[in-house]
């Protein structure tokens, strides 16, 4: 018996690995202004390079269950749930290594993963808390020329049991790293989906004829006027205000005051200058 104790408890401090799965999401809870798909036909491409980021050895922090180890690997996560999120975007899409002449193509690429684990000690066990934080941009091009561009940083937190020696961690960290994958994606979907100009090579493509317009296609700038938050989207409130002052589509969007009862962005026009803007409960406005 004191041989079987022994053994037990020399397993227990050489540590074991542990690994959850990280799931395909379906990134489809995308905010648009629009009543229609994009009507456009799109190549996408992963930067297979990028893709190794979200790959971790270990994402233990601190001295709790630090004898074990608990990888991650979301890559294969992310490279298959990119088509669901860009089927609710765009009318037709095809994954392809290759570029199409007069197709959109996107490139998407990871520019950082960090995920954390640490744990919080009880009487018997110990609670397992993930911290995940992904940046992911994306490029759009037609014919090689640069129609589109954007990247969206998010971070998620899971927290659960560890279980006996510390062994459910691993599908804590899985679960956390797909929430984060499915909100980067959704993010970056409606910045696909409310790009004008991408709807404008859209309709170009389309084989119904144009009305021609003899007026400005840009809307008028409108004071005062406030566009309501959806879902906790604030971004796409916030680029709704940018369109409608005149800053344009596309803008840069910075968090520059996080209140307890209000946000403040800044967003960097396009064409010059900039705008700042203030999301409440009831929406967001541009402050002046």
């Amino acid at each position: 018996m004191p041989k079987i104790i022994i053994g037990l408890a020399l397993i227990a401090l050489a540590g074991c690995t542990h690994i959850g799965s990280v799931n395909t999401v379906r990134a489809t809870n995308i905010y648009s202004g629009h009543d229609s798909k994009i009507n456009a036909k799109v190549t996408y491409v992963v930067d297979t390079t990028s893709l190794s980021k979200l790959q971790r050895a270990d994402t233990v922090t601190g001295f709790q269950c630090s004898a074990h180890r608990y990888p991650v690997d979301g890559s294969d996560s992310f490279k298959t749930s990119i088509p669901a999120m860009l089927e609710t975007v765009f009318d037709s899409i095809q994954g392809t290594e290759v570029a199409q002449s007069g197709t959109i193509q996107l490139l998407f690429r990871v520019e950082r993963f960090e995920p954390r684990l640490k744990f919080t000690p009880k009487f018997f066990s110990a609670d397992a808390d993930a911290t995940i934080e992904l940046g992911v941009s994306v490029t759009g091009t037609i014919d090689g020329k640069r129609i589109f561009g954007t990247s969206v940083d998010s971070q998620r937190n899971r927290s659960g049991e560890a279980g006996g020696f510390c062994s459910g961690a691993g599908q804590v960290v899985a679960d956390a790293t797909s929430d984060v994958i499915k909100d980067v994606l959704e993010k970056i979907g409606e910045r696909l989906a409310n790009s004008q100009q991408l709807r404008h090579i859209g309709s170009a493509s389309s084989q119904v004829p144009l009305q021609v317009v003899t007026t400005s296609p840009q809307p008028p700038a409108i004071t005062n006027q406030t566009f309501r938050v959806v879902a906790g989207q604030y971004e796409s409130a916030v680029d709704n205000v940018a369109r409608s002052t005149g800053c344009g589509p596309e803008g840069e969007i910075a968090l520059v005051t996080n209140g307890p009862k209000h946000r403040d962005y800044k967003v960097e026009c396009p064409k010059g200058g900039a705008l700042l803007v203030r999301c409440e409960s009831e929406g967001c406005r541009e402050l002046k």
